[in-house]
């Protein structure tokens, strides 16, 4: 019987270590939205309503605020594309604490909120790692609120969703984004939204703000992308990487047409534009149809005198209309 020992304590080992690694493996890593008030909520909504906008064509990408004075904007822009088909949220912020190892970081957690639990692709954050364009870091996210702070919009409007959020540290050299474009062209799908949470212009008066905004947003349209990635944190983009991220993929998703819905800052939303020290917003959608009738009218007009002359109806004007229908 002793000989047996030794071979039931090897065998009391190995089954042991299998069921820990089993419930390591099925553990639950849970982050919180930090906001659990339905009456934030409602207003938002309400409010929202006036930021909503339904475009044509299919929405791949946007770019919303994080800064919560500003929900009725976050809410309007998802309550625009409220129809569209969605099962994955990339979410890309900045790391505004930069905390952790790695320049640009990814979650395997399960946000709790308001609307119930938003889960990760976890499946999908596994390949990032394996791509090494970002890396699990779970203690970035506890205090991150440009992902918690998005995480119940998200789960109201998407219900079904999971989300790959991903954080980038200022100063994250281009290589490494470009890298990580590379892995988010490979993994976004036509049912998945890539999504910037970022603030613009920090610290200035609304109309210094203006002035800023006037720079960045031409940047963003006109797909500017080596201006966007070197512009100023503090007086244009929060976070400069993850734009130029967003506008490199949708560059290869063939999602070149910007669609501003909204733009302005806390001065002007609170209604107290004597404030020193605002935050800009901007909420826009990147998709791959021209939104709107833009008609360019040329009026040729013939002086009535004129016209007697030329045997020409007074009346007469020749209309040119020209544009993108």
């Amino acid at each position: 019987m002793r000989r047996y020992i030794p071979l039931l304590i090897i065998l009391c080992v190995v089954i042991g270590g299998v069921l820990f690694e089993s419930k390591r493996s099925y553990s639950r890593i849970e982050h919180s939205s930090h906001l659990f008030d339905p009456a934030f909520f409602n207003q938002a909504y309400d409010k929202g309503q006036q930021y909503k906008e339904v475009v044509n064509g299919q929405i791949f990408g946007g770019i919303i605020p994080h800064h919560l004075l500003a929900a009725p904007l976050i809410a309007g822009f998802f309550e625009g594309m409220a129809n569209q088909k969605v099962t994955t949220v990339i979410l890309l912020s900045p790391n505004h604490h930069g905390v952790g190892k790695y320049n640009i970081a990814s979650s395997k957690g399960v946000w709790t909120t308001i609307f119930g639990d938003l889960e990760t692709d976890t499946s999908k954050v596994i390949q990032l790692e394996n791509y090494k364009a970002a890396f699990v870091t779970e203690d970035v996210f506890d205090t991150e609120h440009g992902i918690y702070g998005i995480t119940p919009f998200i789960k109201k409007t998407f219900p079904n969703a999971k989300m790959i959020p991903i954080v980038i540290k200022g100063g994250t050299p281009k290589q490494e984004c470009d890298k990580l474009v590379q892995a988010l062209n490979n993994l976004a799908d036509n049912q998945t939204i890539i999504l910037v949470s970022s603030d613009f212009s920090h610290y200035l008066t609304s109309d210094q703000a203006d002035i800023h905004d006037k720079e960045s947003i031409p940047a963003i349209e006109s797909f500017d992308t080596d201006k966007v990635f070197n512009i100023d944190y503090e007086k244009n983009i929060d976070s400069p990487e993850s734009v130029y991220t967003l506008l490199k993929v949708m560059q290869l998703k063939k999602a070149t047409v910007p669609i501003l819905i909204e733009n302005t800052n806390s001065a002007k939303l609170t209604g107290h534009p004597e404030v020193q020290s605002t935050t800009s917003y901007l909420t826009m959608y990147f998709t791959n149809q021209k939104n709107s009738l833009s008609i360019d009218l040329i009026f040729d007009y013939v002086d009535p005198e004129q016209a007697s002359k030329k045997n020409t109806n007074p009346e007469e004007y020749t209309i040119i209309a020209t544009g993108d229908i």
